[in-house]
């Protein structure tokens, strides 16, 4: 299964990778990219099962980004990561069919539950 993580805080990335391996799940690989630009890139370079996308990032934002790639890879599930509960996110998030909107930081058990769901 790979999981791309977009976002624009580098220590963001590596927090979130590496409670991703400390879970123990088998055959998960992981790509990072820290704006929309780079996540549209970064999927048309290898097949994404699970995208964790930041709301807010420099140029293309996680909502607009997410609008451009669904009609591209529509299999792909997609998760706002956000430190911010604002209801207009969570608005929008809901009109692109995303599948959950979740509030950092992420605990373990909420990775391990996404990451389950994703598989099944």
């Amino acid at each position: 299964m790979n999981i791309l993580i977009v976002d624009d805080e580098p220590l963001i990335h590596v927090s979130i990778e590496y409670t991703i391996r400390t879970l123990g799940l088998p055959g998960l690989t992981v790509y990072n990219a820290a704006n929309g630009r780079e996540m549209l890139a970064k999927m048309q370079e290898a097949p994404v099962d699970l995208a964790l996308v930041d709301i807010r990032m420099p140029g293309m934002n996680g909502l607009e980004a997410i609008q451009a790639a669904k009609p591209h890879w529509p299999d792909t599930d997609y998760y706002i990561m956000s430190g911010y509960s604002e209801f207009e996110y969570a608005k929008e998030a809901v009109r692109l069919q995303v599948a959950e909107y979740l509030l950092k930081p992420l605990p373990p058990e909420q990775l391990a539950s996404v990451i389950r769901k994703v598989q099944e």
